[in-house]
């Protein structure tokens, strides 16, 4: 008789969520026209300004597990026994993948109505953060999405898995101030951050092997999963900083250079009732802690079939029939704990150049940037991009009015590499505002082949220009 066994990390025993999380897409209260059309923003150039009103942001990445794979389970759809061979074959020994949403609404200023200008403050915004970081082995993914049915007679070694997601509500404030650090304007915010869930899954050495007849299977290792469930009143609350400095310098030749340096979303949330399963972990005794402190040596469990039939192990009713028995064999541990996490803090840098005396050029700028969110799974991300100025005509009105359009490309992030592209344009007036409407689509070369290549996004901005 054969066991059938697909383990979801742990065991097959820690139960399965919906993994959502955090993309600080560094969007800045002023930013130069046009608004940003990619991950990084265009910086300030004092021309043209735009101010944004409202935006949503999604993408996927991975090195090594395509986009059309990671649409299928975030949107449903079939998958084939020979596409998922196909796909952990692609795998390497350690592979990451990630994902991450975010919605965003400026309160205040309200388009119409002019700001006030004694105060420093600069910007209100409302954002809805999600965000998944994952780090795993190719025979973790095979126990989770094969089971052990391909590979009687062998081990996997699933080893050390990371999965982590949040889901934050943040209110932001972003404050204008005179200082200056060396040549650099300075405009400090901070915010405050609920955290609707978060939820985190570790293993350490896990281990399966299957006999060759399939009746037996040794299992070992050890692990927790700690999660708050979702509360829309928020399971966690935390108080985060950051820091924007923006310089401009003029250089013979017209040349406008643009330097902007960020730090945004550095803080905690704390945590006060948060359910932990584990296996062997080691914790603080008074309940304070969210991480383990150690682990016990794992001893392997022995699992074997019993008194089930062949249609049972065709459809894996063993399992359910068994599984208190595993259960109490395992012995895992159930608790509540409370502690702080660190958020998910950003650390951007950029640079853009314009020569402001070819006005007749279509290269309007060039941005260079680095980019790095402290999220499992991700990799600093350098990126380019080079925004062209163009022009159309009215049909309706017969004025001519510009655009822009940018292409570009970045490494690193949730993916290994990004083709990437935007367009942004002036859609109607509202109030005598002129309304800018940005699109942007990364990983271009995801949605050309979605089998081969591995990450994809898009995103839509809304601003009006100011002067």
């Amino acid at each position: 008789m054969k066991l059938g066994i697909k383990l979801v990390l742990l065991v097959g025993l820690l139960p399965v969520y919906q993994l959502l999380g955090l993309n600080d897409s560094l969007g800045k209260a002023k930013i130069g026209f046009p608004i940003r059309t990619n991950l990084e923003p265009v910086i300030s150039n004092n021309v043209s300004m735009v101010m944004p009103i409202a935006s949503f942001d999604i993408e996927s990445g991975s090195n090594a597990v395509p986009l059309s794979m990671v649409s299928k389970f975030a949107f449903g759809g079939y998958i084939s026994p020979e596409s998922m061979n196909a796909y952990q074959s692609l795998l390497s020994s350690s592979n990451r993948m990630g994902a991450s949403q975010e919605y965003r609404l400026t309160l205040y200023p309200i388009i119409g109505i002019e700001s006030n200008k004694n105060i420093s403050l600069k910007t209100v915004e409302l954002l809805i953060q999600d965000v998944l970081g994952a780090n795993f082995t190719q025979d973790a993914f095979r126990m989770f999405f094969q089971g052990n049915t391909n590979y009687l007679g062998q081990t996997l070694n699933a080893d050390n898995n990371e999965i982590e997601s949040w889901r934050n509500r943040v209110l932001r404030f972003v404050f204008k101030t005179k200082s200056k650090f060396f040549g650099f304007t300075v405009n400090p915010s901070i915010q405050f951050g609920q955290c609707l869930s978060y939820t985190r899954i570790s293993t350490k050495d896990i281990k399966l092997t299957s006999d060759q007849l399939g009746d037996k299977v040794d299992l070992s290792g050890s692990g927790y999963f700690a999660s708050t469930g979702y509360s829309f009143g928020g399971n966690g609350y935390g108080l985060q900083a950051g820091l924007d400095l923006t310089k401009s310098i003029y250089q013979a030749g017209g040349i406008l250079t643009n330097i902007e340096l960020k730090l945004q979303n550095f803080g905690f949330y704390s945590f006060s009732d948060v359910n932990v399963t584990s296996k062997d972990a080691v914790w603080n005794a008074n309940g304070e802690g969210l991480t383990p402190d150690s682990y016990q040596d794992s001893k392997p469990l022995n699992l074997m079939a019993v008194q089930i039939n062949a249609s049972d192990l065709r459809f894996g009713s063993w399992f359910t029939r068994q599984k208190d028995s595993i259960v109490s064999k395992m012995n895992l541990v159930d608790s509540k704990r409370r502690g702080m996490i660190m958020s998910p803090f950003t650390i951007y840098a950029g640079i853009d150049f314009r020569n402001r005396n070819n006005s007749n050029s279509k290269l309007y700028n060039q941005l260079i940037s680095l980019k790095y969110i402290n999220m499992i799974g991700y990799l600093p991300r350098l990126n380019y991009m080079a925004t062209f100025k163009g022009k159309y005509t009215s049909k309706k009105s017969n004025k001519t009015s510009p655009f822009f359009y940018q292409v570009g490309a970045s490494v690193g992030g949730f993916d290994d590499f990004d083709i990437n592209c935007g367009l942004s344009f002036n859609s109607f007036n509202f109030k005598g505002k002129p309304l800018v409407l940005g699109i942007n689509v990364i990983g271009i070369e995801s949605f050309v082949n979605p089998s081969k290549w591995h990450g994809g996004g898009i995103g839509m901005h809304l601003g009006y220009q100011i002067f």
